[in-house]
C-alpha cells in the first residue's frame, strides 16, 4: 500500500458515516489525495440523499478521473439540484472526451447560468468544430459570467474563425469580457508581445483592456522590465494596436477597417 492509498483507506470508511458533514468533507479530502482506490466508493456517494455530498463526490471524481466515473458523471447531468448538474459537468470537463460532447451542448441550454458556463468551459477543452459554433451562439447568453465563460472557451479552440469573433468582442460593452476576448484572440503572438498585453507584463491574466488608454509615461517602464528600448516599445504597441484595437495615448484609436485603412494610407 502506497502512501496515498494509506491516507485514502481512513477518509474511504467515513464516506458510509450516518452524519452528512463528515461524509462530504470525506469526500473533499479524497479529491485532495487522489487515490485510485477511492474512485469506487465516492462512485457510490453519486447517489448520496444529501446534494451536497453528491457534488463533493463528482469534484472529487473530476480530479480523480477514470472511464467508470464519466459514465456516472452524464447521467448526473439530469439531477434535480443545480449545484450538483454544475459540479458533474465541471467533472466532466476534466476527464471526458467527445463522448460528452452531445451532453454539454445540451447543457449550454440549463436555466442555471452555473451549469451553463461548467459546459462551456468543458466544450473549450474539447474543441472542434460543432463546439465552437454552439460556444459562438452561447455569445449572446443574457448572464455575463456566461458569456465571458464563451469567449474564454472559444479562445482555447484558437481557430481561424474563433479569433475573429473574439476580435469583434474587443469593443465589447463589458470590461471582463473585452479582456477575455485579447487573452484568447492573442494566444498565437510571440511569447514579448503577449507579455505587452497583460498588466503585469508576465504573460497571463489578467489581459488588458483594450480600452484603457496605454500612456507615454508608462513606456519607460515597461521597456525596462523588458529589456527593450522605449522606440522597441512604442514601435511594438502600435503594431499590436491595428490587430487589437489598443487605446495609445499617442495615436488616435483605430476600430473599423476603414479607420485602419485610412491610417495606412497616410502613413
Amino acid at each position: 500500500m502506497n502512501k496515498s492509498e494509506a491516507a485514502a483507506a481512513p477518509l474511504i470508511a467515513r464516506l458510509d458515516d450516518t452524519d452528512q458533514n463528515v461524509r462530504r468533507a470525506a469526500a473533499q479530502a479524497l479529491g485532495q489525495v487522489g487515490s485510485e482506490p477511492a474512485v469506487a466508493p465516492l462512485i457510490a456517494r453519486l447517489g448520496d440523499e444529501d446534494r451536497d455530498v453528491r457534488r463533493a463526490a463528482a469534484e472529487a471524481l473530476g480530479r480523480i478521473g477514470g472511464e467508470v466515473a464519466m459514465t456516472r458523471f452524464i447521467a448526473l447531468l439530469d439531477d434535480e439540484d443545480q449545484g450538483v448538474r454544475r459540479a458533474a459537468a465541471e467533472a466532466l470537463g476534466r476527464i471526458g472526451g467527445e463522448v460528452a460532447m452531445t451532453r454539454f451542448i445540451a447543457l449550454l441550454d440549463d436555466e442555471d447560468q452555473g451549469v451553463r458556463r461548467a459546459a462551456a468551459e468543458a466544450l473549450g477543452r474539447i474543441g472542434g468544430e460543432v463546439a465552437m459554433t454552439r460556444l459562438i451562439a452561447l455569445l449572446d447568453d443574457e448572464d455575463q459570467g456566461v458569456r465571458r465563460a464563451a469567449v474564454e472557451a472559444l479562445g482555447q479552440i484558437g481557430s481561424e474563425v474563433a479569433v475573429a469573433r473574439l476580435t469583434a468582442l474587443l469593443d465589447d460593452g463589458d470590461q471582463d469580457v473585452r479582456r477575455a476576448a485579447l487573452k484568447g484572440a492573442s494566444r498565437t503572438l510571440d511569447k514579448a508581445d503577449r507579455r505587452l498585453l497583460t498588466r503585469d507584463l508576465d504573460g497571463i491574466v489578467p489581459f488588458l483592456d483594450p480600452h484603457d488608454p496605454i500612456r507615454n509615461q508608462a513606456l519607460a517602464v515597461v521597456a525596462s522590465k523588458l529589456s527593450m528600448t522605449i522606440k522597441e516599445v512604442r514601435e511594438r504597441y502600435e503594431a499590436l494596436a491595428d490587430q487589437f484595437h489598443l487605446d495609445l495615448e499617442w495615436r488616435p484609436v483605430l476600430r473599423s477597417p476603414s479607420e485602419l485603412a485610412r491610417h495606412h494610407s497616410a502613413s
